[in-house]
């Protein structure tokens, strides 16, 4: 395992939060979303979404090292 750079904070959670472009009449069934976050030491961590009512639809992430972290839907 690799050390990683001391940028950031580890283990703080953040909710991202996002839009669908319509509505479902089965969101938890009918709309799968997953969000992948890349780490400062190359980590790859793919995380759901859950829907959050309506069209809202959250994916939850702590990263487990500091440092910079990139996300992608």
């Amino acid at each position: 395992m690799q050390d990683c750079p001391e940028k950031g904070e580890a283990w703080r959670e953040t909710v991202l939060a996002f839009r669908a472009d319509g509505s479902y009449n089965d969101p938890i069934r009918d709309c799968a979303i997953e969000a992948c976050f890349l780490g400062p030491c190359g980590e790859k961590i793919v995380r759901p979404a859950f829907w959050d009512g309506g069209v809202r639809y959250c994916v939850s992430f702590a990263a487990p090292c500091a440092g910079r972290w990139t996300w992608t839907l």
